[in-house]
């Protein structure tokens, strides 16, 4: 069972606060984890203060990078800039990315901003001792208490750090950055053995600078940050986008990060998990046929100077390419189709100890068509296709999924039939699934099943809304589900979700 309360409160438009619990499947705790802020909006002395849970975006994210990203897409415009937006209030139910403390946002002067939080919150992570040193390796993001060693690695780090961000107004059209953040464990990180990771950053304390820049050119937006940890290892964004007519834009992102680069807090754009071992250039260009048709598309290039993961030698490269026409018509239909293909280097093991470098082909295929007979009816249909050329081998896999949606005053229902088979997982399609409102479903299909979802929303009045969602997958290549403590000693499985909402305004 998993459970989750929400409440937030925005009556007063100077004083907001709210507060969330969750309980994930298998912990005992009801309060496992818990968040809770207080937003004020004064007008004179400062202009606006948090307490509690946070999250900052500074420059274009190289040290905090607030909000949910999808990282590359079609939205090559979008994707590829950050903004220098502040602290905003934390409300999400992920149990790693956020900042617990004081933030403090003052406009010292007509072109200066000043921003400055201070944190102190406790992190999960396993405990290593050797007789001589005592720390830990890596930090846990998944938030799972369920079991004795889980349970164990609970809130084991303490993490105190404050940082300040000054910003000044150049012109109307270009903002300069500072921004600098100060980060102490109580007890060390240390080396983790593992090859890859021996140029990662260890030690108790590190400091994060960068100075970052937005500016207009006319009809060009130009965005650039270059940051450093401990003077040592670095990292830097330089990117634009501009138009070259109504019609048609044009993005260009180049990034590298240095190997040893660390900021566990930060996400900006690039191919690996964390930004570092890594330079690339991404171009992205859009085309607009009419107002309702337009072609999508990009190149990134990568290159990764040292070793990485289940990449045992350096100077490999590789490069990912999209391309997606979409068009509409008003009231009548939505259509897309798109093509994906990435190509990078990893480890082929052809023998005891004895690994080979290969370059693998990963083509993806998706066909989309939403049709809309009335404002109350949509039909929706896709099919998926991910080929895969790996170890002199060749896979295919594929999906197919029909939705409907049917919407009336009261009662709001979708319902969802999807058959997938995949040979691996490595051949996965990833889909998003309807479900209950403020919520994100965005699922692995891999293996070989029929999956069936519906959800239903009922308006009880004004002030109460009523959801539920049920979901079934009947599997026709195992007799078990997952594995560990999610394992399910069958060949299918169900979820059943109730939400309750009342919203008064």
């Amino acid at each position: 069972l998993k459970e989750f309360i929400k409440f937030k409160n925005t009556s007063n438009p100077r004083i907001k606060f709210g507060f969330l619990s969750q309980k994930d499947a298998g912990e005992k705790n009801p309060l496992d984890f818990y968040s809770l802020f207080v937003e004020i909006n004064p007008t004179k002395l400062l202009q606006k203060v948090i307490i509690g849970d946070y999250s900052v975006q500074w420059g274009q994210g190289l040290l905090q990078t607030g909000g949910f990203n999808l990282g590359k897409n079609y939205e090559s415009i979008k994707s590829t800039q950050k903004f220098h937006i502040g602290g905003l209030p934390y409300s999400s139910s992920a149990e790693y990315s956020f900042n617990r403390g004081i933030y403090i946002h003052k406009i010292l002067s007509k072109g200066i901003n000043w921003q400055s939080f201070i944190s102190n919150k406790y992190l999960d992570g396993k405990i290593y001792e050797t007789p001589n040193q005592r720390g830990f390796r890596t930090i846990d993001s998944d938030g799972y208490h369920r079991n004795s060693s889980e349970i164990a690695n609970q809130k084991t780090i303490h993490e105190f750090k404050w940082g300040n961000s000054i910003e000044i107004l150049l012109s109307n059209e270009h903002r300069l950055q500072l921004n600098s953040i100060h980060t102490a464990y109580q007890l060390p990180k240390i080396p983790s053995g593992i090859d890859y990771k021996n140029n990662e950053w260890t030690g108790s304390k590190y400091t994060l600078w960068s100075i970052s820049h937005t500016g207009n050119f006319h009809n060009l937006r130009m965005n650039n940050e270059y940051a450093l940890i401990n003077l040592n290892s670095y990292a830097l964004i330089h990117g634009a986008a501009f138009s070259f007519s109504k019609k048609q834009d044009v993005s260009y992102l180049i990034r590298y990060y240095k190997s040893g680069f660390y900021n566990p807090d930060g996400k900006a754009f690039g191919e690996n998990t964390k930004n570092e071992n890594e330079f690339g250039l991404f171009l992205g260009h859009q085309f607009q046929f009419s107002k309702r048709k337009k072609v999508s598309s990009y190149l990134d290039l990568f290159y990764f100077p040292e070793i990485k993961y289940q990449v045992s030698s350096p100077n490999t490269f590789g490069w990912e390419i999209l391309t997606r026409y979409q068009m509409e018509r008003k009231n009548a239909f939505k259509f897309f189709f798109q093509t994906k293909w990435i190509s990078k280097q990893e480890d082929y093991i052809i023998g005891k100890n004895e690994k080979k470098i290969q370059r693998i082909h990963d083509f993806q295929e998706s066909l989309d068509f939403t049709t809309i007979t009335k404002n109350s009816f949509q039909a929706h249909s896709r099919l998926m296709l991910h080929a895969l050329q790996k170890n002199k081998n060749f896979y295919l896999g594929f999906m197919l999924l029909q939705d409907i949606d049917l919407n009336g005053r009261k009662i709001s229902f979708n319902g969802r039939f999807s058959y997938f088979k995949t040979p691996n997982y490595d051949t996965r399609l990833y889909a998003f699934e309807p479900g209950l409102p403020f919520s994100f479903n965005l699922i692995a299909y891999s293996g070989e099943a029929i999956r069936l979802a519906s959800t239903l929303e009922i308006t009880v009045n004004k002030y109460v809304r009523i959801s539920t969602k049920i979901g079934r997958t009947f599997y026709f290549d195992r007799n078990e589900i997952g594995s560990g403590t999610d394992m399910i000693q069958s060949n299918h499985k169900t979820d059943f979700s109730l939400q309750f909402m009342y919203k008064n305004l």
